[in-house]
C-alpha cells in the first residue's frame, strides 16, 4: 500500500517539505504523481536500514512496518 508524503513525514517525526526534498533529490526512493510522491513500505524500510537516523525517529519499528 503507498504511502503519502504526510503519512512518511509523521512516521518518522520529520516535516513534509523534508520527505518532499528527499524525494525529489532521489534520496528517499519514490514515485511522483503530479505534484505528490507516494513512497511503498518496501523502499522506506530499506532507506531507514541504509540510513541510520538520530534517536528522536528511532522508535520506529521496522517490522510495525
Amino acid at each position: 500500500m503507498p504511502l503519502t508524503t504526510s503519512q512518511v513525514a509523521k512516521m518518522l517525526g520529520l516535516h513534509e517539505k523534508s520527505i518532499a526534498r528527499a524525494a525529489k533529490l532521489g534520496v528517499l526512493k519514490a514515485q511522483r504523481f503530479g505534484r505528490a510522491y507516494m513512497f511503498q513500505l518496501a523502499d522506506l524500510r530499506e532507506y531507514l536500514v541504509t540510513h541510520p537516523r538520530p534517536s528522536r525517529v528511532a522508535h520506529v519499528d521496522l517490522h510495525a512496518l
